[in-house]
C-alpha cells in the first residue's frame, strides 16, 4: 500500500516517498465519482547528468541511492577541489540528484620537445627564454575536439643578433671594413679611406638589446677630407721638397692639384694654374712721329725706349712688358 490514511487525510505509507494526494473525479454521467489518491511512490535512485564538458568528471556519480552521496570532480586536464552531490532520501526523479560544479582550471602539462622553439628555457620558475635571447616566455593551452592539451609557447623569445653592416656604397670616403659584424651592444671604427681620404675616426654602435638584423649602426660620420694622388710632372711646373708644386721659371700663375671622384673612385690628378709667359710685341705706331727702332720682341719685364723722330721734338719715353705677360 503506498498510501495511509491519518485522521481526515493521507500520507504516504512508510517506504514510500512524496506527497498524498486526493484527485477528485466524475464519471460520463457527471456523477461523482471515488477520489483517486496520487502523489506516493517507491524512492528511487538519482542518475549524473550527460555531460559534454571537458572540465567535469561525474563517474562517481552515475547511479546515486537515495539518501547517499557522491564526489563530482575535475577531470584531467582541469584541476580542482572536488564538490559533494547527494540524491533525496525521498526523491522519485531520476533526475533529482543536486549538485553544484567544482571550480576547476586547466593543468598546461609541458609541450613536446619537438615543438620547443630555440630560445626557450625551462626553469624551476617556469619557462624563460635562454641565454642569448630576449623577450619573455609564457606557456598557453588549448583543448582538442577530444579534450586533450594543446600546449604551446608563445612567441615571445627573439635571438640577440648583429646590427646590419655598414654600407661601403653609402659610406664613400670612409674605411667601414671593421663594421661588418657588429654585436649587440658593441662599437666599430670608421676610419678615412687611405689614401685619397684623410681625418679623424669615428665610431659607430649598435644597441643593447638588438634583435633585429636589419638594424642600421648608430653613426654620426666624420669629416673626411678628399686627397688627390701625387700628380705627373708636366711642363710649367716644378716641384721642391719645401716648397711644392710651384710655376716653373718663365711660367706665371699659383701651382694647384685637381682631382676628382665618381662612385667613390678618385681620378688621376693633374696640375694647373700656370700659364708660360709670353714676349709682348710692338703696338702699331705713325713712323714718321715716332722712333721705335730700340723696341723689338721685348720679353717679361724687359723694356725699351721711344723717341720723337726729326722734325719732331718732345721728351722720351720707356715702353715696358710686364714681368708676368701671358
Amino acid at each position: 500500500r503506498y498510501f495511509q490514511q491519518v485522521g481526515d487525510s493521507w500520507e504516504c505509507a512508510p517506504g514510500y516517498a512524496g506527497t498524498a494526494k486526493v484527485v477528485c473525479r466524475h464519471a460520463n454521467d457527471c456523477s461523482p465519482a471515488p477520489g483517486e489518491l496520487t502523489g506516493c511512490g517507491i524512492p528511487t535512485a538519482c542518475e549524473a547528468p550527460a555531460l559534454s564538458a571537458c572540465d567535469i568528471n561525474m563517474t562517481e556519480c552515475a547511479v546515486v541511492q537515495p539518501g547517499k552521496s557522491c564526489l563530482v570532480r575535475c577531470k584531467y586536464p582541469f584541476q580542482g577541489p572536488p564538490t559533494v552531490a547527494t540524491c533525496p532520501g525521498n526523491n522519485l526523479d531520476p533526475a533529482g540528484l543536486r549538485w553544484s560544479p567544482p571550480s576547476c582550471v586547466q593543468f598546461c602539462p609541458d609541450p613536446s620537445a619537438n615543438k620547443v622553439l630555440p630560445g626557450y628555457l625551462k626553469t624551476s620558475a617556469g619557462w624563460a627564454c635562454d641565454f642569448g635571447y630576449l623577450g619573455s616566455a609564457s606557456l598557453s593551452c588549448g583543448i582538442d575536439e577530444y579534450c586533450r592539451p594543446t600546449p604551446s609557447l608563445n612567441v615571445g623569445c627573439s635571438k640577440e643578433v648583429n646590427c646590419a653592416p655598414l654600407p661601403q656604397q653609402d659610406a664613400c670616403g670612409f674605411d667601414v671594413t671593421d663594421c661588418q659584424t657588429v654585436p649587440s651592444g658593441g662599437s666599430c671604427e670608421v676610419r678615412c679611406l687611405p689614401p685619397f681620404f684623410a681625418g679623424p675616426t669615428s665610431k659607430a654602435y649598435c644597441p643593447e638589446e638588438n634583435t633585429d638584423p636589419n638594424r642600421v649602426l648608430d653613426w654620426r660620420p666624420q669629416e673626411c677630407s678628399m686627397e688627390c694622388p701625387p700628380p705627373v710632372a708636366k711642363e710649367g711646373y716644378t716641384f721642391t721638397v719645401q716648397t711644392g708644386w710651384v710655376c716653373a721659371s718663365g711660367w706665371t700663375g699659383k701651382a694647384a692639384i685637381v682631382c676628382s671622384m665618381k662612385d667613390c673612385d678618385v681620378s688621376p690628378s693633374d696640375l694647373t694654374g700656370c700659364v708660360k709667359m709670353r714676349s709682348c710685341t710692338v703696338p702699331e705706331l705713325d713712323p714718321c712721329i715716332l722712333d721705335i727702332s730700340d723696341c723689338g720682341q721685348e720679353g717679361p719685364g724687359q723694356s725699351c725706349l721711344v723717341q720723337c723722330k726729326a722734325p719732331y721734338v718732345g721728351a722720351p719715353t720707356v715702353a715696358t712688358c710686364p714681368g708676368s705677360n701671358t
